[in-house]
């Protein structure tokens, strides 16, 4: 019996012939990439035309003037900027005001009348922002403008305190200007005015040392020095203050405090820790020592060379390492016995 074998042959060579169909097709594909890889266009540079290149430059330069439009805005800061930024709210003129005070602290003198034209706008007859207007005004080199804007202020219903430092600044701008005599005059009205106006007796003595009329130099802060000396000032310059805050909250406030202002009180009526502290207060300060300088100098041009020693000593107490006052005293020492003459300088 005949038993036929098959062999696996035919399958392998069937096997063998579809592997190299497939690497006949894997290598011709391969190839064909190459090629096509090799027949692609290379990258063009691309040419812009120059209409497009000068509307592009022209767009630069616009958004660089631009730009340096606002810089130059932002840094100069001019009315109509605030204003636009400002837009939409309200402030009144009390906040006007402060931004006022704000500028002018800062030296920024145009911007502080500005907001304080704000605020006469909210307010017209607000006196702390007309003041503080006419100075800045004044810082601005308009003086003239300063000087009718506060001789404004003079025709209002405005209290003794505001009354007071209106005229001390009218005295400050009149001697600015050289007019000697206006300026006396409305320091003096100063002095007759608050109880704290000792500044004004300062610059009134000043003008009276600068004329050479050195009584009423010496009138003058000898009054001045009396009011340092007050320990009771401070309690009477508080109410003076709240007279003008209570000024429109009605007649029973203004009739209390004015009660209370025509009160003379002593010393001996201050708590002991009050008198204490007003007492080591007046201990030290400048302007006590630049009034018995300027005293000792006064009774020296007036012969009263006694007197001249005792103020300069008042300074040695004060400020015991002042060489300039030690040279002044020595001076007028030697001057005791001399004919009058030699005044030392304050």
């Amino acid at each position: 019996m005949f038993f036929l074998s098959f062999t696996a042959q035919p399958e392998r060579r069937g096997g063998r012939t579809r592997r190299s169909d497939r690497a006949k097709r894997g290598g011709r594909t391969r190839r064909s990439d190459r090629a096509k890889r090799g027949n692609r266009a290379q990258p063009q540079e691309v040419v812009v035309p120059p209409r497009h290149q000068t509307i592009v430059t022209a767009a630069l330069l616009f958004l660089w003037f631009v730009l340096m439009v606002f810089g130059i805005l932002t840094f100069l800061q001019p009315e109509w900027l605030q204003d636009l930024s400002q837009s939409g709210k309200s402030y009144s003129a009390d906040t006007l005001s402060g931004f006022g005070d704000d500028c002018y602290r800062a030296g920024d003198f145009t911007m502080a009348s500005h907001y304080y034209r704000k605020a006469l706008d909210r307010q017209p007859h607000k006196v702390h922002a007309k003041l503080n207007l006419a100075l800045s005004l004044d810082k601005m080199g308009h003086t003239r403008q300063a000087i009718s804007i506060l001789e404004e202020t003079l025709q209002w219903e405005i209290t003794p305190s505001e009354r007071q430092s209106t005229c001390h600044n009218l005295g400050v701008l009149a001697g600015k200007r050289g007019d000697v005599e206006g300026a006396v005059g409305y320091f003096e009205q100063a002095a007759g005015l608050s109880v704290d106006a000792r500044q004004s007796l300062m610059k009134l003595a000043s003008l009276h040392i600068r004329a050479e009329r050195f009584d009423k130099a010496r009138v003058a802060l000898q009054e001045a020095l009396a009011r340092w000396l007050d320990v009771t000032l401070p309690y009477k310059s508080m109410l003076e203050r709240a007279l003008e805050d209570y000024r429109d909250e009605g007649e029973q406030f203004v009739t209390a405090i004015e009660k209370l202002l025509s009160i003379d009180v002593g010393a001996d009526q201050l708590t002991r820790f009050d008198l204490q502290t007003a007492r080591r207060g007046e201990q030290g300060r400048p302007e006590i020592v630049e009034i018995h300088n300027r005293l000792s100098y006064v009774y020296s041009r007036l012969g009263k060379i006694d007197a001249a020693i005792e103020h300069m000593q008042k300074v040695l107490e004060i400020m015991p390492n002042n060489e300039g006052a030690r040279n002044n005293l020595s001076i007028l020492q030697k001057a005791r016995s001399a004919p009058p003459g030699g005044a030392p300088e304050p």
